[in-house]
């Protein structure tokens, strides 16, 4: 179970990171006050 549950916090750790450098990226684009404070 302990492998299980680390894949799974692995898992959710990368689908943050993938959306905050979406974020980011984006803030990168098309600056403005409400892209950068999103990322």
């Amino acid at each position: 179970a302990a492998i299980g549950d680390l894949q799974w916090r692995l898992h959710g750790t990368d689908a943050i990171l993938a959306k905050a450098g979406q974020a980011i990226d984006h803030a990168l684009a098309e600056p403005s006050e409400a892209s950068v404070a999103q990322a």
